[in-house]
């Protein structure tokens, strides 16, 4: 696999995670998917960010959203990437994250009618 058809982005973010982990051929795709979308997002944000003279400039709104929607994806690919934080602890998947503060919002709760009794 290889980073040579990326863009600067993708292409930096490429080489920093191959530097610091090895990754299954798999993970390798995935890291290679969220490098296409690194640079989308950089090509989209330069298209739509309004220059200096031309503030009043009208952003279009199908580029806004492609934007939107590519950061989510990127937060999507990113979760499922896994990589370690610089703990060395894998980070919680999204579900699991939701269950978390689930649980705490119950906790709170079930707290907050002890301390009233």
């Amino acid at each position: 696999m290889t980073a040579r058809r990326l863009g600067p982005r993708g292409r930096a973010f490429w080489r920093a995670v191959q530097a610091r982990y090895e990754l299954e051929p798999a993970e390798q795709e995935l890291l290679l998917e969220v490098c296409r979308v690194l640079d989308l997002i950089e090509v989209l944000q330069a298209s739509i960010t309004p220059g200096k003279a031309d503030a009043e400039t009208k952003l279009p709104l199908g580029m806004v959203r492609e934007l939107r929607a590519s950061r989510v994806l990127l937060q999507r690919l990113l979760s499922q990437l896994a990589l370690p934080n610089s703990a060395g602890e894998a980070p919680l998947s999204m579900a699991s994250q939701r269950a978390r503060r689930a649980a705490n919002r119950r906790w709170e709760l079930d707290r907050g009618r002890h301390a009233a009794s």
